[in-house]
């Protein structure tokens, strides 16, 4: 619940350390708040000083050196496009004289109203030291000062003007602010410049009576909500097999370093041990787990079930090998029970050629590595990032980037598809307006923002 009365902020960077921290204000006391926090470096006090963009200076608690950059709001923008200052109150003329208002079925469709939480103004951005302690620092001021913290989403979402353009460019914003690699960072700063423009296309279709049209491009769109959403969410790979045959020495080799215990004694991975990192430039989360086998081990078989339930959850399955030793029927049923995505066959710098022939036989796609010696491991590197991502959308195409937006479109298309095209126009007029009404609809963590 927010109070559109209230001056709110948010720390809008990812967490932990970086060059710069951005935290953002926004509201009526935002200026005078700034005025006893922050000392300019020219002396003048910083609410005299509207007339800069950007002012230099000192944060008076910690005598950090930081900027306090000053930007209007997505809802000041759009005043000033229609050449009306948003630091002046507007004066209206009289209204002109109305026409009669024609039959109920052909009324003109209304766009939706802004919320009563709309907050307007100014955003004004300090930019400090990248550090967790600086941040919290000014965090704590603010907060003293009256002004409420929120989420980072749902501080851009409230600040986005009402259309539904905006408010899809405020959801890729913080997406972008998420993005843990160049590739999907460079993914969704092209979706900057291409997913409004589609969404105000669509919105137009709908409120045109053109739901045939709308619905075409809410499915194009659609069809790339997986590919979207883990942009910013890491896909889960997760390494299964036997006891000791070298999934955790697979994962140190992937990732460059020593994440995983190795030991040559079977069972030493009892729990799921995950790293993060990245495979052909999407984020990937590793997860080494136990050997599957059957144990009276309390704790090995407490293990060995968290392995299963990982490997059930997984989007992509690899069960390793040991190809130094001869094929059984248990490797069989081992594959027939897991369905892996990829089969590595290990150790393979231990193996004799007549075993390796003899895996081969039975799995002929088969990937041959060796963790000891590195032979393999870029191979098994290269099948993951094509195995995760096997499609990619035209460069051009917009797609949803979290599974809220891909619900919004759910939704709209929904009712569009319900909407009988024999319908009246007033029929057709309701069903648009609650369509848009849908893609409007802005959530952060399952909470509507609200007033």
């Amino acid at each position: 619940m927010v109070n559109h009365s209230k001056t709110i902020c948010s720390l809008l960077t990812p967490r932990g350390r970086g060059a710069v921290a951005v935290i953002a204000l926004h509201g009526s006391t935002a200026n005078n708040v700034l005025d006893s926090c922050f000392t300019p470096a020219n002396g003048k006090p910083f609410a005299t000083q509207s007339h800069r963009k950007i002012v230099y200076g000192i944060w008076n608690s910690t005598g950090e050196d930081l900027i306090v950059f000053r930007r209007p709001s997505q809802s000041s923008k759009l005043a000033m496009r229609e050449g009306k200052d948003p630091a002046k109150p507007q004066t209206t003329s009289p209204p002109a004289r109305q026409e009669p208002r024609p039959p109920d079925d052909s009324r003109r469709l209304e766009a939706p109203q802004t919320p009563a939480n709309k907050i307007e103004s100014f955003c004004f951005e300090v930019h400090c030291h990248g550090g967790t302690m600086a941040s919290k620092s000014i965090l704590e001021d603010l907060s003293s000062a009256g002004i409420e913290r929120l989420p980072p989403l749902q501080f851009i979402q409230l600040t986005a003007a009402d259309s539904i353009g905006e408010i899809w460019k405020s959801e890729l914003l913080f997406a972008l602010s998420q993005a843990s690699t160049k590739r999907t960072a460079e993914i969704l700063l092209c979706q900057l410049s291409i997913g409004p423009v589609a969404m105000d296309s669509i919105a137009a279709e709908i409120e045109g009576n053109h739901f045939e049209s709308a619905l075409q491009q809410i499915q194009k769109i659609q069809q790339w909500a997986e590919f979207g959403i883990q942009l910013t969410q890491p896909r889960i790979v997760v390494f299964c097999g036997q006891p000791n045959v070298g999934k955790s020495s697979l994962v140190n080799s992937i990732v460059g370093f020593q994440r995983a215990i190795v030991n040559e004694v079977a069972g030493t991975t009892r729990d799921v041990v995950s790293q993060s990192t990245a495979i052909a430039g999407w984020p990937v989360e590793l997860r080494d787990t136990a050997g599957l086998r059957e144990s009276e081990n309390i704790i090995e078989a407490i293990g060995i079930q968290k392995a299963r339930t990982e490997i059930a959850a997984a989007d992509l399955k690899i069960c390793v090998f040991d190809a130094s030793r001869s094929w059984d029927e248990s490797d069989g049923g081992l594959i027939d029970s897991i369905n892996p995505d990829l089969v590595v066959l290990n150790k393979s710098d231990l193996a004799n050629q007549s075993d390796v022939q003899d895996w081969f036989g039975r799995i002929p796609d088969a990937i041959v590595t060796s963790a000891e010696s590195g032979k393999g491991v870029d191979v098994l590197i290269q099948q993951i990032g094509t195995r995760l991502t096997p499609n990619l959308p035209d460069p051009q195409q917009a797609i949803p980037i979290s599974a809220d937006q891909a619900a919004r479109l759910e939704e709209s298309a929904t009712i569009l598809s319900a909407s009988p095209t024999n319908g009246s126009q007033s029929e057709r007029n309701a069903a648009a307006a609650e369509a848009l009404e849908r893609l409007l609809k802005r959530k952060h963590r399952g909470t509507e923002i609200t007033e």
